[in-house]
């Protein structure tokens, strides 16, 4: 019964903020700051949508979770991976700093972090999903991406686009 309600409930949030289409953007893999956030669709052919977040640690990788763990790219390697990459930089370049530096603690920590997407954002370090390191990250470095509630469970990767700490970069629209 509580595996219905979540389910219920998920597609109600789902209907309710539906994710919207993601513009091509054109992304350099040499352009990566410390704290950069990435967003792609979840593969080369599965959506159109977002589905996906990395962020770049201090040593310029693109740290993301899968099923298997955390994980580092290079960027490059991260853009091979993805369809289209939209390219998104802290406002303030300490922000985009300390983001990075605690990615890399958690990489660093739990490598091995369990994959669960139905895990508060405040939950335990090793359990991760791709939201969740991206707003971990910057809520160590003291900014709460999207204002969301720290119990917030199954985050969408598109409500951690927040103008008032992000902006994208190199953005063209899809016409």
């Amino acid at each position: 019964m509580k595996k219905m309600f979540v389910l219920i409930v998920s597609i109600f949030l789902f209907i309710l903020y539906r994710p919207k289409r993601v513009h091509s953007c054109t992304f350099d893999p040499s352009e990566v700051l410390p704290g950069d956030v990435l967003f792609s669709p979840i593969g080369k052919r599965e959506s159109k949508y977002v589905g996906h977040a990395g962020i770049v640690t201090t040593d310029k990788k693109v740290l993301h979770s899968i099923p298997s763990g955390l994980i580092k790219d290079e960027p490059d390697v991260y853009k091979r991976k993805f369809r289209r990459v939209s390219h998104y930089r802290a406002h303030e370049k300490d922000t985009g700093l300390r983001s990075a530096a605690f990615a890399g603690y958690l990489h660093q920590r739990y490598p091995e972090a369990l994959y669960r997407i139905h895990t508060p954002l405040n939950g335990p370090d090793d359990v991760q999903y791709c939201t969740k390191i991206v707003w971990q990250s910057y809520y160590a470095a003291g900014v709460n991406l999207g204002s969301l509630p720290e119990k917030a469970r199954a985050v969408h990767p598109l409500w951690l686009k927040d103008s008032k700490h992000l902006y994208p970069l190199k953005r063209r629209s899809n016409r």
